[in-house]
């Protein structure tokens, strides 16, 4: 689509939705801001069902989110002459690295990783909670800073299409992509993650003693790699 945007364009826009979009939101608005100091936006990303609310009750004007519009939700906003329009903004990939010599973790599922990574409040702490057939070694995590808005919600996408919490347990958070892959290197039963961008800076930087962990979605092993990453 092309749109026509006047130089002297005024009014407001108010956005609300999904965190896990702050930061490309952020930038895009300001730079907005900076081409039409006319416009006013309202930027308020306090989570996906809030946005969905405000939206299909006509509170804001645009919508982040990560999830298609329920068909409640596609009543709701009927029922207020609303007719959401769609425009896919892109997808980012999300890996999982963990310690070389871990024959258990070249392979995880989809349930497996959630039990791994979600707020829980009985939290998995040793490997053969996770599976019968792993080790009861212990479950040391390393995750990017919990109030990092980037990560949020791109891991921990459950099957039903809701995003889970991460749990706040973890051995230690670090937002620096190449300690966290130092960190699994130097511990058995070690499990981090991180977007295929940071990956690259690993592999730049020549580190050793991680695997990349293939996840089974229900059909098979898949391995991360340039011809994979990509989600239909």
């Amino acid at each position: 689509a092309t749109f026509e945007i006047p130089a002297d364009l005024f009014g407001s826009v108010s956005i609300g939705g999904t965190a896990v979009l702050f930061d490309y939101l952020n930038q895009a608005t300001t730079l907005f801001g900076f081409a039409y100091p006319g416009v006013t936006i309202n930027l308020d990303l306090a989570g996906e069902p809030r946005g969905v609310r405000q939206l299909c009750n006509g509170e804001i004007n645009l919508l982040g989110a990560q999830n298609e519009l329920s068909t409640e939700a596609l009543e709701n906003c009927a029922a207020n002459n609303i007719t959401p329009v769609t425009f896919e903004l892109g997808r980012e990939a999300v890996v999982m690295l963990a310690n070389a010599d871990d024959e258990h973790l070249q392979c995880l599922t989809v349930e497996q990783t959630l039990a791994i990574w979600s707020a829980s409040e009985e939290p998995v702490t040793t490997w053969d909670q996770v599976s019968d057939d792993f080790p009861a070694d212990p479950l040391i995590l390393v995750a990017p800073p919990l109030g990092s808005q980037r990560y949020t919600g791109l891991l921990l996408r459950s099957p039903d299409g809701f995003d889970r919490p991460q749990r706040p347990d973890v051995a230690e958070s670090r937002a620096d992509p190449l300690y966290r892959a130092a960190a699994v290197s130097n511990a058995s039963g070690a499990l981090t993650y991180m977007n295929w961008a940071e990956y690259q800076r690993v592999l730049d930087n020549e580190q050793e003693g991680y695997q990349l962990v293939a996840i089974d979605a229900g059909s098979g092993c898949n391995a991360p790699a340039e011809e994979t990453i990509t989600l239909d």
